[in-house]
């Protein structure tokens, strides 16, 4: 027999009681994760087709599509903080509130693109201001692959959280199609026509895309697993400093034993077992429980006699 949490989402086995809130929780994570990407990917397009001489006219033909680029790069370089930052609000206050978040910044920064004066009319102005708005999409894109991802492995039954996070990968795909046949149509329009008002549209109508997203988040409801972690106080107040303080030895250990490419492998991930000891709760019995330590795995030999682990 299945013994039941209090909360009406999740059992035993982590099968969600609640399919309308699995559906939801689908349709948040692939088609805002879609919208929200749209928005990215213009902006590459962008960089490469018009931003150069709109905005860096004065630093040639070559120079201009340069820095242009530059931009488009400050987006990625942005990621990582924005994952950091989010995933520390989304460990603390939920993980709703974090997709809500990023798709409102990535959708007010993207309208705003659609706003900005060029060169022409502002100066470096505009350049000052795209670069911001770049920094703030990047933001809202590196919070929104881990957010969502979260969200959906939470929501879904434990045996099929495999296929449910891979969701939205999938609606990011969709969304650089979206983005692409966008600019694909806006081609055929004569040039000047694009570098003088047509650019603006994609932005500007990404705005009517964000709130379909928004609404349908606004919808959801807080993920299974962070509402037992509220209900036994079990929210951890500085989730970063957790990983430092719990991962110490074992990153000393690993680092120790690997060899020279290892290492700089393991320099760049920084804390490799954030997602095993603090972001994968399970739930049973009504009882949240840490995830499984490696005492707790059984070896498994593979055909070629190496030694896979997994979790008893």
């Amino acid at each position: 027999m299945t013994t039941r949490t209090n909360s009406p989402q999740a059992d035993v086995n982590g099968a969600v009681a609640d399919p309308e809130q699995l559906r939801r929780a689908t349709l948040a994570s692939s088609v805002g994760s879609a919208l929200e990407y749209y928005d990215f990917y213009i902006y590459g397009l962008a960089s490469a087709l018009i931003f150069g001489p709109l905005f860096f006219s004065p630093l040639g033909e070559s120079g201009a599509v340069i820095a242009s680029f530059a931009t488009y790069g400050v987006g990625f370089a942005a990621r990582p903080f924005g994952g950091v930052v989010f995933g520390y609000i989304g460990d603390r206050f939920g993980r709703k509130m974090v997709l809500i978040l990023t798709i409102g910044i990535m959708g007010m920064a993207s309208f705003a693109i659609g706003l900005l004066p060029t060169f022409e009319q502002a100066g470096m102005l505009g350049a000052v201001l795209l670069v911001a708005l770049r920094i703030l999409q990047g933001l809202g894109a590196g919070a929104e692959q881990a957010g969502a991802t979260t969200l959906i492995s939470e929501v879904a039954p434990r045996r099929r959280r495999g296929f449910f996070a891979s969701l939205p990968f999938v609606g990011i795909q969709f969304g650089t199609l979206l983005g692409a046949g966008t600019f694909a149509l806006m081609a055929l329009a004569d040039k000047g026509i694009l570098l003088g008002w047509l650019w603006r549209v994609p932005f500007l109508a990404s705005v009517i895309l964000i709130a379909i997203a928004v609404f349908i988040r606004l919808r959801l409801k807080e993920t299974p697993v962070f509402q037992e972690l509220e209900k036994h106080k079990a929210v951890v107040k500085n989730p970063v400093g957790q990983i430092w303080k719990h991962s110490k030895k074992k990153r000393a250990h690993r680092y120790r034993t690997a060899d020279g490419r290892k290492r700089k492998f393991l320099d760049l991930l920084g804390a490799p077992d954030l997602f095993h000891q603090h972001a994968s709760w399970r739930l049973s019995g009504g009882q949240v429980h840490r995830p499984h330590r490696p005492a707790d795995c059984r070896g498994i030999r593979s055909r070629n006699g190496g030694d896979l682990r997994r979790p008893v």
